[in-house]
């Protein structure tokens, strides 16, 4: 019979320096092979493959703003999916500026 179903969820409002030492923890996990969760008597813990598909969402509105990050994988071989130009840094990139384009052309008047 295959694995019982585990899961720990939780939503949580928590400074950005914990934040940080969280995503830490993860990065140092998955360099190690395996992601234990646990909150209280729960716990998943997880064996991530070589490959794994990475989907990065990042929005603003308004009055909110949001980064959703998910890491995912079957526990069977993936192929390579296509390599893009992502990046994550603290810096926004200098944007090139174009002339803006004439929103109406001019008739010139004959003599």
């Amino acid at each position: 019979m295959g694995k019982e179903k585990r899961e720990v969820s939780t939503k949580l409002i928590m400074d950005v320096s914990e934040v940080i030492t969280y995503l830490q923890d993860l990065a140092n996990s998955l360099k190690a092979g395996q992601v234990c969760v646990q909150q209280g008597n729960e716990f998943v813990t997880l064996k991530p493959l070589d490959l794994v598909k990475v989907e990065i969402e990042a929005s603003q509105k308004k009055d909110k703003e949001k980064f959703t990050l998910e890491i995912s994988w079957k526990n069977e071989s993936e192929t390579v999916g296509e390599i893009n130009s992502l990046k994550i840094t603290a810096k926004e990139p200098a944007v090139k500026k174009t002339a803006p384009e004439p929103t109406e052309k001019v008739a010139k008047a004959s003599k």
